[in-house]
C-alpha cells in the first residue's frame, strides 16, 4: 500500500516538473520575440550610424643613442599637458601604419643632440664639452672627433701645464679607431689590383703572377704597426690615449653618466622642444658634482675588481686541474 502511494507521489512530481519546464520555455520564447521586435523597431526609426573608424594605433618606441650621443625622440605633441616627472614611452602613428615621423610641420628633419665630453672624479670637464645638432642618425664621424680631441688636448695641456701626465680613456667606437693612411693594411676584401698598388706605394717587390693570397701575406709581413689618428692628434700635446678592452663598456665611467643624463632629460622634458632639451643637457652636466662623479668611478672599480677576482680564481682553481689532450695531428707528427 505504501509503495503504491509513493509511486503516485513520484508521478505527480514529474508532471509538475514537466509543466513548469514548459511554462519557462514559453516565457523565454515570448521575451526573445519581444526583444527582437524592439530592436527591429529601433533600427527602423533611428538613423544608421557608421562604424567608428580607428584612426590611431599606439606603438612602442625605444630611443636609441650612441656612446657619446644624446638623441631626442621625434613625436607629436601630447593632447594633454605633460607633468614634470612623467615619462613618455609611446608615440601615436596615424592610420596605424607607416614609420615614426622624423620631421616637423615644415618637413625638416628634427634635431638630434650629440655630446662629446670628458669626465673625471671631479665631474665633467665643462671647458671641452661639445654639444652639436645633427639631422641624421650617427652623425658623429672621425673628422669631427679628431678635431674635438685636438681642441681638448690644447685646453688640458694649458690647464695642467707641461709637466703633468695626462691620459684620455676611450672605448672602441668606430670614429675612435680610424687608422692613419700609412698604417692601413690590405684586407681580403680588397681587389688584387689594389693590393698590388699598396705594395708598389710601399716599395715592395712582388711577382706579377702571384695570387691574391700570396700578395696579402707579403703585405701583412711588411705592414707597419697600427697608428690611430686620435693617438697622433693627442700625441702632439704629450697626451696619451688609453683604450678599453673591446666590448667592455662596464669599465667606462662615462657610460653611467650618459645613462643618468638621458634619464634626467626624460624626467624633465615637458615641452619636447629641441632648445629645451639642449638646456636640460647643459643643466645636468653642470650639476654633476664631485660626489656623483666619484660614485661612477667607484662603481667601475668594483666591476674591475670582479674581473680580477674571476681571473685569479680561474688561474688558481681551474687551470691546474685542466688536462691537455694531444690531437691526432700531434701524434702523427711524433710518429714521423
Amino acid at each position: 500500500m505504501n509503495e503504491l502511494k509513493q509511486h503516485e507521489e513520484v508521478e505527480l512530481q514529474k508532471q509538475q516538473e514537466q509543466k513548469q519546464q514548459k511554462e519557462n520555455e514559453n516565457e523565454h520564447h515570448l521575451r526573445s520575440r519581444t526583444l527582437s521586435n524592439f530592436i527591429l523597431k529601433h533600427q527602423q526609426t533611428s538613423p544608421s550610424l557608421p562604424q567608428p573608424k580607428r584612426l590611431h594605433r599606439r606603438r612602442r618606441h625605444t630611443d636609441s643613442s650612441a656612446v657619446a650621443t644624446v638623441a631626442q625622440v621625434s613625436a607629436p605633441e601630447p593632447s594633454s599637458p605633460k607633468k614634470k616627472g612623467d615619462v613618455k614611452r609611446s608615440i601615436w602613428v596615424l592610420e596605424g601604419k607607416g614609420r615614426i615621423r622624423q620631421s616637423d610641420s615644415k618637413g625638416e628633419l628634427r634635431k638630434r643632440w650629440a655630446v662629446s665630453a670628458l669626465i673625471s672624479p671631479e665631474g665633467y670637464h665643462l671647458e671641452s664639452v661639445d654639444i652639436f645638432a645633427c639631422s641624421e642618425d650617427h652623425n658623429m664621424n672621425s673628422e669631427r672627433f679628431i678635431k674635438w680631441i685636438t681642441d681638448t688636448s690644447i685646453k688640458l695641456r694649458i690647464q695642467h701645464g707641461d709637466k703633468d701626465r695626462i691620459a684620455l680613456v676611450l672605448d672602441n667606437a668606430p670614429w675612435h679607431n680610424v687608422l692613419t693612411p700609412e698604417s692601413v693594411v690590405p684586407k681580403r676584401s680588397w681587389c688584387k689590383k689594389d693590393i698590388q698598388k699598396w705594395l708598389e706605394d710601399h716599395n715592395l717587390k712582388f711577382n706579377d703572377h702571384a695570387v691574391k693570397a700570396e700578395l696579402l701575406e707579403l703585405a701583412v709581413k711588411n705592414a707597419t704597426p697600427k697608428e690611430f689618428k686620435t693617438d697622433v692628434a693627442a700625441a702632439q700635446f704629450s697626451i696619451e690615449i688609453v683604450r678599453l678592452p673591446y666590448r667592455h663598456s662596464t669599465l667606462n665611467p662615462i657610460e653611467l653618466s650618459w645613462n643618468t643624463l638621458k634619464q634626467y632629460v626624460r624626467d624633465n622634458n615637458t615641452t619636447y622642444r629641441s632648445n629645451d632639451v639642449y638646456n636640460l643637457i647643459t643643466e645636468y652636466m653642470a650639476s654633476v658634482d664631485k660626489k656623483l662623479a666619484t660614485s661612477f668611478f667607484a662603481h667601475v672599480e668594483q666591476v674591475e675588481q670582479t674581473f680580477i677576482d674571476g681571473d685569479s680564481f680561474v688561474e688558481k682553481e681551474i687551470e691546474p686541474d685542466l688536462v691537455e689532450e694531444s690531437t691526432d695531428t700531434e701524434d702523427d707528427d711524433e710518429d714521423e
